[in-house]
């Protein structure tokens, strides 16, 4: 026995020969494994955090490259578009032409319009914004065609100010919304010209 009181003499007899080997074997395991699990996982999981991140700026980057180099071209588009109505033509022509425009519109979406009301023409960066405030009452899937038909439109429209509310005693057989909304084209110029 030795002094400390411990049976075996103070010493720790480890298996030898194949028992010992599949000890040691199992112990490096253990090890490899924390060590996997406390440092190996978690770089994984980060280099592939990155790698993703790094796929996704790349395709940002191409896309907005795309954009960047569409940009001349829609620039032109735009103009010409604004460009497209005739010099004699007045604001109140324009605005006139636009709601009728309109109406075409509504009626091939499956609706119609309520009311259009001119709004007074905006001058911004050499281009004049003649506007109409529309009113209308239709179910979404009409009020989306025309929304839609409105936006592809040539020369360009813009929609601003766009306001949906739900009908206060919606019909069941036809749930409709009210829409308000401002339609606008370009023109070139800062004034409107002279009538013929």
């Amino acid at each position: 026995m030795s002094p400390n009181g411990d049976p075996t003499g103070g010493s720790v007899r480890l298996p030898s020969g194949r028992a010992g080997q599949m000890l040691a074997l199992g112990v490096l395991g253990v090890a490899l494994l924390a060590l996997w699990l406390g440092a190996g996982a978690p770089l994984q999981d980060w280099y592939a955090d990155r790698a993703e991140r790094l796929d996704q700026q790349r395709l940002l980057v191409a896309h907005m490259t795309e954009v960047a180099a569409a940009l001349p071209e829609l620039t032109g588009q735009a103009g010409a578009g604004a460009l497209a109505v005739r010099i004699d033509e007045t604001d109140a022509l324009i605005a006139a032409g636009l709601q009728q425009r309109l109406m075409h519109l509504a009626a091939e979406a499956g609706t119609e319009i309520a009311s259009a009301e001119t709004l007074p023409p905006e001058q911004t960066a050499g281009l004049k914004r003649i506007r109409l405030r529309v009113a209308m009452r239709a179910p979404l899937p009409q009020l989306l065609k025309l929304l839609r038909a409105i936006e592809t439109d040539t020369p360009p429209l813009l929609i601003d100010d766009l306001d949906l509310r739900a009908d206060a005693a919606p019909d069941p057989d036809s749930p409709a919304l009210e829409a308000r909304f401002s339609v606008i084209t370009l023109r070139a110029g800062t004034a409107s010209a002279a009538p013929p």
